[in-house]
């Protein structure tokens, strides 16, 4: 799970729990004029699929880790698919953020407010 937060123009994503053992990862930070959208999509998450490159991935279980798609490295840290977002970002390492939140319409109106 993550928990986000914002301080100033800088967001900042912190790996929560076991999650930061399973990702190798504790946090991520971006800019917020880098976030160019944010949503939820179970077709997306249901047609995932990439290399693997640091991280964990059990089948129909965790995900948590740096992951190469077609598009670009994306970071993925869920359990539960129906807590997941998506962001998809215009530049830096990442291309998109496959995120598990506790409450995802909150997380997707948070990134969204100017």
């Amino acid at each position: 799970m993550v928990n986000i937060s914002r301080e100033g123009n800088l967001v900042h994503f912190e790996i929560l729990g076991w999650h930061k053992l399973w990702a190798f990862k504790s946090s991520i930070d971006v800019t917020r004029d880098n976030v160019l959208n944010v949503y939820q999509s179970d077709f997306e998450l249901s047609n995932m699929g990439g290399l693997r490159l640091l991280g964990t991935s059990i089948p129909n279980g965790i995900c948590a880790g740096t992951f190469l798609f077609t598009d670009g490295k994306v970071f993925c840290d869920f359990v539960n698919r129906d807590n997941v977002i998506i962001v998809d970002l215009s530049e830096g390492y990442y291309k998109k953020l496959y995120l598990e939140v506790k409450d995802p319409q909150e997380a997707i109106y948070f990134l969204a407010k100017p």
